[in-house]
């Protein structure tokens, strides 16, 4: 496999007055082909709003703030096409207000109760709400705490829905603050975000642009260096990490439902631990400590003999990587569409690593100090490198390529996304073994990068309304995808998956588990 790279092959074209197309890139040729229902991201907030607020108001904000979103941030509705068998990113601006209006109704969403919903009934709830209207790739759902009879509204609760075609992770992060930033100032009066008219076709001006087109000037798009690490990422994808333990999944499959579960440290347990950590090593975080964990908790679960190794994947958010701009100031806060690249975390001699099945805590804390040393290693060569965002796009490009050309071939066959092997030569058609399944650990940061404690902010006046608490989740395929992140100085783990492939007292176990060895390093 060759690796040209052409940034300037990836701008936005006008196609019509209304519509603009730029070629797909990374990340997205893979998303395009999966099945819908692997798209799905979801982000929540829990929210007191004081003084209360009469529902209708709070409604008509909502409506209103997400109209503004739509302009702001046009990519909101960017979605994949084919071409002459190519993928492209495709985005629609309105033509009037008739048409936004029209999208206001398919994609946000009402409802109330007497009781929270917890975030897997508000997702079902909102799922469900939106399932005729699928093709989008953006919706919201306000849902009111709130008696029949009340009208006065305190507190509730509001999720936001993204494809992954659309934006990453941390894209649904940044347009869920960026939402409640207007939400307050509608709420607020400011001027200009009310329902004043607004001209549409300005919005186009609005369109980030293709993030290979602003990279700092560390990323490297040929020469030795960009070759030698294209090639490593291509075999460690594709050959490497077939190899790895996994979970066993479930014979025959279940019923397929998508699951998440929570387990949030309390401030207490989040400041021992982040203490405890330092005693490892000075350059030791929770990230390298919770990978450490997950490989200790897969080894236990893995059946002898062992692979000498495990090549882990470590999915970057790639904001850090990216110029400042005239239109985008702050990438690492404001940069929306899809931005990630990868680099591995290799555990070398697994066999040192595997606690016994009786270990004791400190048989535990020492493997996992162990552990933690080379993940840390691992993470350290990672902030090293200078350049680290081209290198996998060719590949990804490759893979995606693939899987479009797969799903051509049998359309009535589910694509799946080859997460450790792709069908592009019969000599790399090497696969992990059928009954097992690798696991994701995805470590998200604080949220507060993002999203503010209260709104408006900054504010030296009192907040219109406060975020208590902010949980996401992103629908699996058959992998686990174990998730770290931080809110009001709180630690969370948490896991994804599919009732098709695991069970879910199989998961809670092994997920509390993994949190259970993180906290064997704190005395």
């Amino acid at each position: 496999m060759s690796f040209p790279l052409d940034p300037s092959s990836y701008q936005w074209s006008q196609q019509s007055p209304f519509l603009w197309r730029r070629r797909a890139l990374a990340s997205e040729s893979m998303w395009i082909p999966r099945p819908k229902e692997l798209h799905e991201m979801f982000i929540r907030g829990t929210i007191s709003l004081e003084p209360s607020l009469p529902s209708s108001t709070l409604k008509s904000a909502v409506r209103n703030a997400w109209r503004k979103l739509r302009f702001e941030f046009p990519e909101l509705v960017a979605k994949g096409q084919y071409q002459d068998g190519k993928p492209f990113m495709q985005c629609q601006i309105p033509k009037d207000e008739d048409e936004i209006n029209e999208w206001i109704y398919r994609t946000a969403f009402f409802d109330q109760g007497l009781n929270d919903l917890g975030f897997e009934g508000q997702r079902e709830n909102h799922f469900l709400r939106k399932q005729a209207f699928d093709l989008e790739t953006a919706s919201l759902l306000l849902y009111l705490e709130l008696d029949t009879d009340e009208d006065s509204v305190s507190r509730f609760h509001l999720m936001l829905n993204m494809d992954h075609e659309a934006t990453d992770g941390i894209g649904t992060r940044i347009l869920f603050g960026k939402y409640l930033s207007l939400l307050a100032k509608v709420l607020s009066g400011s001027p200009g975000v009310g329902q004043g008219e607004i001209e549409w076709a300005e919005s186009s001006r609005n369109l980030s642009p293709p993030w290979i087109s602003i990279m700092d000037e560390e990323q490297v798009t040929s020469g030795p260096e960009y070759d030698e690490m294209a090639q490593m990422n291509k075999t460690l994808l594709l050959e490497n990490m077939a190899q790895n333990p996994g979970l066993p999944l479930l014979t025959p499959p279940s019923p397929p439902s998508q699951q998440t579960h929570f387990i949030t440290l309390s401030t207490t347990q989040t400041t021992t631990l982040l203490a405890s950590i330092k005693t490892i090593s000075p350059a030791a975080n929770i990230t390298s400590l919770a990978h450490a964990a997950l490989v200790l908790a897969v080894l236990r679960s893995t059946p002898p003999p062992l692979p000498p190794t495990f090549s882990s994947s470590c999915w970057l958010n790639g904001r850090s990587y990216l110029r400042p701009t005239t239109q985008i100031p702050q990438p690492v806060k404001e940069y929306i569409q899809c931005c990630m690249s990868f680099a591995p975390i290799i555990f070398p001699d697994l066999s040192s690593l595997l606690p016994a099945k009786d270990a004791s805590k400190n048989e535990i804390k020492h493997k996992l100090k162990k552990a933690c040393l080379v993940a840390t290693s691992e993470y350290t060569k990672i902030r090293e490198r200078k350049s680290i965002l081209p290198e996998i796009v060719v590949l990804l490009e490759a893979i995606g390529e693939a899987m479009s050309t797969a799903k051509m071939q049998n359309p009535t066959t589910p694509a799946q996304r080859p997460t450790t092997a792709a069908p592009l030569e019969s000599s790399e058609r090497t696969t992990l073994a059928a009954d097992r399944q690798m696991q994701l650990l995805l470590s998200d940061g604080k949220a507060e990068q993002y999203i503010a404690h209260s709104y408006p902010h900054p504010s030296s006046s009192p907040p219109l309304f406060t975020v208590e608490e902010v949980n996401f989740a992103a629908n699996a395929d058959t992998e686990l995808i174990v998730r770290m992140s931080s809110w009001r100085n709180r630690t969370t783990i948490s896991g994804e998956w599919n009732t098709r492939d695991y069970e879910r007292a199989y998961i809670d176990r092994f997920l509390a588990e993994v949190v259970g060895t993180m906290l064997a390093i704190v005395d």
